[in-house]
């Protein structure tokens, strides 16, 4: 990596940081250095190729915060990859009583399953989305984490016959 890539990255780390009032956990470290290092070589090649603002590229990380409740690290860090696959989407989308973490196309629902996810409170809610109309999609924790853009293409391979994607 070279010394500008470095910057970047130690610059978007600091960021995180004060738009979070702490450090980041030792846990989430990896996974969030593993995204920021994606991130910021895109961003990085869009800066040098399109002569974009230093400032653009904090905004962008910014606006995912905003827009984000942060419950998980693992549904926030999703959430950047399914923005980058152009899948049409709400996040934590208010049904009823209840929150989808993400909504795709105005009525399949995608949730990411921790490891606190009780079955039976899932499956009466499952019930309850399904009677509304609603699909649902489930995905683990762990699946999102370690591959999120495998578990993007199996989400799409589901949409396929729904959508064009």
């Amino acid at each position: 990596m070279n010394e500008s890539m470095e910057k970047l990255q130690s610059h978007l780390i600091n960021e995180l940081k004060s738009i979070f009032g702490a450090e980041i956990s030792p846990k989430d470290k990896p996974i969030v250095e593993r995204y920021i290092s994606k991130y910021s070589q895109k961003k990085a090649k869009d800066y040098f190729n399109k002569e974009k603002e230093p400032r653009q590229i904090m905004d962008g990380i910014t606006e995912w915060f905003d827009k984000l409740n942060k419950d998980s690290t693992t549904e926030w860090i999703f959430y950047l990859y399914l923005k980058e696959s152009g899948l049409k989407f709400e996040y934590q989308y208010k049904i009823g009583p209840y929150r989808a973490d993400f909504l795709l196309y105005g009525y399949v629902i995608l949730e990411i399953d921790g490891p606190l996810h009780e079955k039976e409170k899932d499956q009466k809610r499952d019930r309850y989305l399904k009677k509304m109309g609603y699909q649902i999609i489930r995905i683990s924790a762990d699946c999102a984490t370690i591959e999120p853009e495998i578990e993007i293409e199996i989400i799409k391979e589901k949409l396929r016959p729904i959508i064009k994607c």
